[in-house]
């Protein structure tokens, strides 16, 4: 069996791999602050990096089913872990202690980063296959008018989507990053060496955490942040701040009706 150790420097490695799309991705939707123009124009460079196959398919692909995997595998295993130790501990505990359930009880940053890490899992594989598989059909590039014709025709849909979808990915971005850099570090570092097993515990085993994580972390805070900014770029993107012209609309949406069913498109009638 993979050990917890060996599952985190994978899950890790994993994140920060795709995190050099991520973020690159999400800084680009807080340029749509300035305008279409330089929004799309910092795309365009951006895709110079995470659009060469060999980097799509490693960085951005493979790292994200990577990534995913490993976190339900870990989901799986800490139930597990929590399972058995409530039934031991959970009872006993509780009777000298109220303050004593945060050693069973994820702190709120590492809630909101499990959670907002779920979010992105239920999305990505569509969110993928829509805006980067499908266009390719038609080899339609999409550039900003690509979500803003979504948002402009099913606004009901999809300015909660986005903006769940967006800020969840700033937030698990932010602390993602912020965790896993010193895990890779230390792997490299200690390539030849084995972690001491009280240290592994200590370091991996975040199903029981210490009194001292209760505060927030300048990662959550920053990904807090970040992601007001980025569900800021949402109304952006749909015209709110700013008049948007949407160039390519007969293109897009010959796109838009290969996978749309035809009682949703609006458009026709």
């Amino acid at each position: 069996m993979v050990s917890e150790v060996t599952l985190v420097r994978i899950q890790s490695g994993s994140g920060l791999m795709f995190g050099s799309f991520l973020g690159l991705h999400l800084l680009n939707h807080s340029f749509c602050h300035f305008g279409m123009l330089a929004s799309n124009s910092f795309m365009t460079g951006a895709r110079l990096y995470y659009q060469k196959t060999p980097v799509e398919l490693v960085c951005v692909f493979g790292a994200v089913t990577v990534h995913s995997a490993v976190g339900l595998l870990r989901i799986w295993r800490r139930q597990k872990r929590k399972k058995r130790f409530e039934q031991k501990f959970y009872s006993e505990l509780l009777k000298k202690s109220k303050n004593n359930s945060n050693l069973i009880n994820p702190t709120l940053e590492l809630s909101l980063h499990r959670v907002a890490g779920l979010v992105l899992l239920l999305f990505v594989g569509g969110h993928i296959y829509v805006t980067r598989i499908n266009p390719t059909y038609f080899h339609y590039v999409p550039d900003y008018g690509f979500p803003g014709f979504s948002l402009e025709t099913w606004p009901v849909l999809f300015y909660p989507y986005y903006i769940i979808f967006g800020a969840s990915g700033a937030y698990h971005f932010s602390v993602g990053v912020a965790k896993s850099i010193p895990i890779v570090k230390r792997m490299f570092s200690g390539l030849f060496q084995r972690f001491q097993k009280n240290k592994s515990i200590e370091k991996f085993d975040d199903t029981v955490p210490s009194s001292s994580s209760r505060s927030i972390s300048r990662a959550a805070k920053v990904g807090i942040v970040f992601s007001l900014i980025i569900a800021s770029s949402i109304f952006a993107i749909g015209g709110i701040y700013y008049p948007i012209e949407i160039e390519d609309r007969d293109l897009i949406i010959k796109v838009q009706e290969r996978i749309i069913p035809k009682i949703f498109q609006t458009w026709r009638k």
